[in-house]
């Protein structure tokens, strides 16, 4: 086995390590043929808080009668496959999980690698906050399972949890997977993957009927003809479940081979609808266990739905599991059930078991009305935010690590040392993936692009941290995000939300900021954002806002042309290979702006149902930190630059008598000036539709989260951009020119000097008029000792400082 994984190692690229697992159709192939499902989940698979809860509130559905539908969404790429085969193996028998307390044990062990020493404040901050996640995920648990855990005389605690889940979530998986055979971009998917179902399980009866104590097609024709009026009038349709009845009984229950009656099974099965398949296949998996006088739960796992491409194809067999749903229950309701076997009949169904996998850009196209008639009977949650991927990339490279000295691709290690420094960095963990919508295997590919493509830049990154100052941590955070904003612009990506349509000024701002704004500050953030609907019903979506509503708010700003062209774009970054969508709809089948507009139309004369919208959590990250970065203006209005932290900004130039970062620095001024200039038409709107209240607390201005005030956007990039300025100011004087400490400090806070006069605006806010008094005290103070100083911040803090110093004289 060690040979066969070195041989693994010395071919794969790092990007093929880290995503593969062996449920994916683009796994690697040799990652796939070395780890079987439950070696993944031993050595690989990353268990937290959120996925017990998950675990939980399934083991729950499957004990309760009246509930038997689990509706499973997130984003592409953050664990539904990997969730749903964890789950087939738990219900298997062939995975246990561990202890919650293990599981808690673990999550700090990891954590642990990520810090080294000066970073005990946030090390500590962490591991208090997953202690404090356990505990609420503790409480939620117990809650979820307390009726069941009190009638089998299991403790209220956490030693019960794994052990009752272990226990109670078992059964027989019938595992229907969309990517993968019949079915796959088929005209009737969800038809043919059923159809393929019930032939395989056909043939596995005709093939082992000895091995059932009873027949099971001969059971099944008993139960058809004991209630066949209440079936016929509930599910019956042109007399095509009454052939296929016919058929099992003359032919199906007689045959030896399946290959004698499989073109007219198959010619039986296409006459029905896809209620009726999902009918039958139930319904011989009860006849089944019935036969094998076994008392197993049925699951059905439905995995990697998002390959129906055709939108009214889920929409119309979604209803038709509803109406499957509905029909099941009238039936149970009204056969006698005292007659014949009725009773186990039922009790068998009320057993079963129905768990959808799908993206939330899927749950869109389906209506809220099949929603709504499947509010009692089903539960649903969003696994987007379940985990950190910090925490799957750090488990890959731990086995890496156990063979490391073995290992002859170079190349292989560096990328993962890199790419592990990266993900796992605490400055930056909790961004980068987020950033991507927590698509794994997109943020991967991005991060291995830019690690191969600029491995001096990253080594830079990482010496930076590894000196430990905070300046330079913020230095080498900027020196990724630069890397990333400029993998996103070569792709034109911010042409495609709208980032550069000022160039034509035919808008002074940009539209998506100002639609990414009001929804950050109308709607919670993503992974806060359920809502229960009734006590028995998780409604799937977060919080959402309608489309009308929202144009609305931002109509002041814009037209309804550029409103829709904002958000189509926003939207269609789905299909971006190294960022995502930063916002999604509900109720809605294809975004368009053609679409949109008639959304709009309708719902103007009140003769549609309002199309719903939200904004994900590249979308959050993209508002609170990518559109206020320094790097992000520096990539967008330098050219040929390099991120400000790296070697290159301090090379002094003979040919132009300057820094690079001279230019650098007056280019980005110069860009954040003329920002300035253009958002005056919007400040002017904005006082104008806020007379009777203050600004700076309208849902048009960037808010913190449980802040009243908030920020104007020019207000915040000066913020930040003074802060990043003045940690290159001070690693430029401290680590790279000691000696020429007066010349650099002379430099760069010039250019300081001239954001704080931006800051001198009568829009902006008390904290902000403060902060001009703080700072020019600061460089002042500089100043005072001829900018000979090389301690000095120009920060609130240093002012602090200062003051404490200056009373103490």
């Amino acid at each position: 086995m060690s040979d066969k994984i070195l041989a693994m190692f010395n071919t794969i690229s790092s990007a093929d390590y880290l995503i593969s697992n062996p449920y994916s159709s683009s796994c690697n192939r040799v990652f796939k043929s070395l780890f079987k499902s439950e070696d993944f989940l031993n050595m690989f698979y990353f268990m937290s808080n959120k996925t017990y809860e998950r675990l939980a509130t399934i083991t729950s559905l499957s004990n309760d009668t009246t509930k038997n539908t689990v509706f499973i969404t997130g984003f592409r790429g953050c664990g539904k496959t990997c969730f749903m085969n964890l789950l087939s193996s738990i219900i298997s028998d062939k995975y246990s999980i561990p202890s919650y307390d293990e599981c808690k044990n673990e999550d700090i062990s990891l954590v642990t690698k990520f810090y080294g020493s000066g970073f005990e404040n946030e090390y500590k901050k962490e591991i208090a906050e997953i202690e404090e996640n356990y505990r609420t995920s503790e409480k939620d648990i117990i809650n979820e399972l307390r009726p069941y855990l009190k009638l089998d005389g299991y403790e209220l605690n956490a030693n019960a949890i794994n052990r009752y889940i272990n226990k109670e979530l078992k059964g027989k998986v019938i595992f229907l997977n969309f990517d993968k055979g019949n079915g796959k971009n088929d005209q009737k998917p969800f038809e043919e993957k059923f159809i393929a179902k019930i032939q395989v399980l056909v043939e596995d009866i005709i093939r082992n009927k000895s091995n059932f104590k009873e027949n099971p097609f001969a059971c099944l024709l008993d139960f058809y003809q004991r209630n066949s009026s209440i079936i016929d009038e509930l599910i019956e349709s042109d007399c095509c479940l009454l052939d296929f009845f016919e058929f099992i009984e003359q032919e199906v229950n007689k045959a030896k081979e399946l290959r004698t009656i499989k073109r007219e099974l198959i010619t039986c099965l296409h006459k029905l609808n896809l209620e009726q398949l999902i009918f039958i296949l139930v319904l011989l998996y009860i006849s089944c266990n019935i036969c094998a006088k076994t008392e197993k739960k049925l699951f059905f796992l439905l995995d990697n739905m998002d390959i129906v491409y055709k939108n009214n194809v889920l929409d119309q067999s979604m209803n038709e599991y509803s109406n499957f749903i509905e029909d099941m229950n009238s039936l149970v309701q009204e056969i006698d059930i005292n007659r014949g076997n009725n009773r186990v009949w039922v009790q068998y169904y009320e057993q079963a078991n129905f768990i959808f996998a799908m993206r939330e850009t899927t749950t869109m196209q389906i209506a809220d009305q099949f929603l709504d008639r499947l509010e009692f009977v089903a539960k649903y949650f969003d696994i987007s935010m379940d985990t950190d991927k910090a925490y799957v990339v750090e488990k890959k490279f731990n086995f890496v690590n156990k063979y490391r000295s073995q290992i002859e691709n170079l190349d292989f290690l560096q990328k993962m040392d890199f790419i592990h420094r990266i993900c796992t960095d605490v400055y930056v963990k909790k961004n980068i993936f987020p950033m991507f919508n927590n698509d794994f295997k997109r943020a991967i590919f991005c991060i291995a692009d830019i690690c191969k493509n600029n491995a001096e830049y990253i080594e830079e990154k990482i010496g930076l941290l590894d000196n430990k100052q905070a300046y330079n941590k913020n230095g080498a955070r900027g020196i990724l995000f630069r890397l990333i904003y400029n993998e996103f612009k070569k792709e034109h990506y911010f042409d495609d939300i709208g980032v550069e349509w000022t160039n034509n000024r035919k808008n002074s701002f940009t539209p998506s900021r100002i639609i990414l704004t009001v929804l950050y500050n109308l709607l919670p953030e993503y992974e806060r954002s359920y809502e229960q609907v009734t006590p028995d019903f998780e409604k799937m979506n977060p919080t959402r806002i309608e489309l009308h509503r929202l144009y609305d708010y931002v109509k002041p700003f814009m037209n309804e042309k550029v409103f829709v062209r904002s958000l189509v774009g926003m939207y269609n970054l789905k299909n971006a290979k190294k960022w995502n969508h930063l916002i999604t709809f509900d109720n809605i089948r294809d975004v368009t702006e053609e679409e949109l507009e008639k959304a709009l139309l309708l719902n103007k004369n009140g003769n549609q149902k309002d199309v719903m919208l939200r904004i994900t959590c590249a979308g959050t990250n993209y508002i609170k930190f990518i559109c206020t970065h320094y790097e992000f203006f520096s990539c967008r209005f330098t050219k040929r630059t390099a991120p400000l932290f790296c070697k290159w900004s301090s090379i002094y130039s003979d040919e132009y008598k300057n820094y690079n970062f001279e230019y650098t620095l007056d280019r980005v001024y110069k860009s954040v000036e003329i920002c300035c200039e253009n958002l005056t038409q919007f400040n002017e709107i904005l006082f104008d539709i806020n007379r009777d209240g203050k600004v700076e607390e309208s849902d048009y201005i960037f808010k913190n989260k449980n802040e009243k005030e908030g920020k104007f956007h020019e207000e915040r990039i000066i913020h930040r951009h003074i802060t990043y300025l003045d940690n290159f100011r001070r690693h430029l004087i401290l680590d790279v020119y000691p000696e020429k400490v007066q010349e650099i400090n002379k430099k760069i806070i010039d250019v300081i000097e001239k954001y704080i006069c931006l800051l001198n605006n009568n829009v902006f806010g008390d904290m902000s008029k403060s902060l001009i008094i703080e700072l020019t005290y600061c460089i002042k103070y500089i100043k005072g000792k001829e900018y000979n100083d090389t301690t000095t911040e120009i920060s609130r803090d240093a002012y602090k400082i200062l003051m404490e110093k200056k009373e103490n004289e």
